[in-house]
């Protein structure tokens, strides 16, 4: 969906303006919706507010599907500075020299490539494992930078479209992000994270009690589309808007599709 589409979700923006204050006891935010729905406009809302409020945010965007958990875990490094991941540098240099026998010391050496090598095991079971040991690097590393009852982050993981699904994302990133990230994501105060996508993790008692979960509806008013049409510069009538809506069915991008060609074209009211 176009950045240039503002339409009337206010309420997933307070609920999310919640969770970065701390007025709730919720830090984990799920945003289910099929594709048209707006799921990555309001994402982008979201990375606009965290920075407004001088809040790191790392962006995880799923969509590719060479995507996997070293890239995830580079992206919290290259986000929020390397300076803030001592130990979990540590523990890819130590895995790295036993694993492959290379040297990755050091805050420059540290990146995707050396994360991905010490992730890379023969069996599936020494590579959970291994992401297990990763990932509790990772977060302790993050608990102790956000230990400042002030100081909040936020992460936020963009078309997570498991099995079924176009763009689908890989069981052994789905398993890592379900059943190890979002576990520790809870024990994490300060630590905010979004996840939408097409379908959304599956609930676990290991999260759940600290998760909110949004399914974006249809946009069937037409009094939310009217900024939309006045930043169009077009003449459109409330009426007109009113029966876009019906036809589309409330569909957001296919609304906005139809509207921005009656600019186009020269419809009117």
């Amino acid at each position: 969906m176009s950045t240039h589409i503002h339409i009337d979700r206010q309420a997933e923006l307070a609920t999310f303006e919640e969770l970065v204050v701390g007025s709730c006891n919720e830090n984990i935010l799920l945003i289910q919706a099929p594709p048209g729905r707006g799921k990555t406009w309001l994402v982008t809302e979201y990375q606009k507010l965290a920075r407004q409020r001088g809040l790191p945010c790392a962006v995880v965007d799923l969509r590719w599907s060479e995507t996997g958990v070293s890239d995830v875990m580079a992206t919290l490094g290259e986000e929020w500075g390397w300076e803030h991941f001592e130990g979990f540098r540590a523990s890819v240099a130590g895995a790295g020299r036993a694993a492959v026998q290379v040297d990755l010391r050091g805050i420059l050496q540290i990146g995707r490539p050396q994360i991905q090598v010490v992730l890379a095991a023969e069996s599936e079971h020494e590579r959970r494992e291994r992401r297990r040991l990763l990932t509790d690097a990772l977060m302790a590393d993050v608990r102790g930078w956000l230990s400042h009852p002030t100081r909040r982050a936020v992460l936020i993981v963009d078309t997570y479209n498991p099995a079924g699904t176009p763009k689908t994302v890989g069981p052994e990133l789905q398993e890592w992000l379900e059943a190890v990230l979002l576990p520790h994501a809870r024990r994490t105060p300060g630590l905010v994270m979004v996840v939408a996508g097409q379908q959304i993790p599956t609930a676990s008692a290991a999260w759940e009690n600290c998760c909110r979960r949004l399914e974006l509806g249809p946009l069937s008013n037409p009094d939310d589309w009217m900024e939309f049409v006045q930043r169009l510069g077009a003449q459109v009538s409330r009426e007109i808007v009113a029966a876009y809506c019906h036809s589309c069915q409330g569909e957001p991008l296919t609304i906005a599709t139809h509207l921005s060609m009656l600019r186009t074209f020269g419809g009117g009211g």
